[in-house]
C-alpha cells in the first residue's frame, strides 16, 4: 500500500492540522448528536401542530418526529407499498447547506419546544 501525495505544495504537517479539524469536527458532531438524543420524547410544535422527537438518525443527519396523538396512518415500506400502520412521521435535517451550520428547520423547531413540565 503506498503513501498517497497530494498535489501542490502540501506540508505533512499541513495535512496533519487539517486531519485534526476535522476530527474535532466529527467529534463535535457527535457531541452534539449526543445532546440532541437527549431530546428525544420532547413536544414540539411544527408545522401547525404537536410533534414528538422519536429519534435522531446521525447517518442521515436527520430527525424523526412523530404525532403524539392516538391516530395512526398507513406506512409505506422503501418501495412505496403499504406495509404497517403506525403514527405519521415526519423528518427534519439537522445540517444545512453550507458546512457547519444548522438547517433553519431544526432552528425553528428547537425554538418552538412545547414546555411540559410547565406548572399551571
Amino acid at each position: 500500500m503506498g503513501l498517497y501525495v497530494l498535489p501542490g505544495r502540501y506540508s505533512f504537517s499541513s495535512i496533519y492540522r487539517l486531519y485534526l479539524l476535522t476530527l474535532e469536527t466529527i467529534l463535535e458532531d457527535q457531541d452534539f448528536i449526543l445532546r440532541m438524543r437527549a431530546l428525544i420524547g420532547s413536544h414540539f410544535r411544527h408545522l401547525g401542530r404537536e410533534w414528538v422527537l422519536h429519534e435522531v438518525l446521525a447517518d442521515e443527519g436527520s430527525l424523526v418526529l412523530s404525532d403524539p396523538s392516538s391516530k395512526t396512518i398507513i406506512q409505506t415500506n422503501l418501495f412505496g407499498e403499504p406495509s404497517r400502520k403506525g403514527p405519521e412521521t415526519v423528518m427534519i435535517p439537522l445540517f444545512g447547506k453550507v458546512p457547519d451550520t444548522l438547517s433553519d428547520e431544526l432552528l425553528e423547531l428547537l425554538a418552538n419546544k412545547i414546555d411540559t413540565d410547565a406548572k399551571h
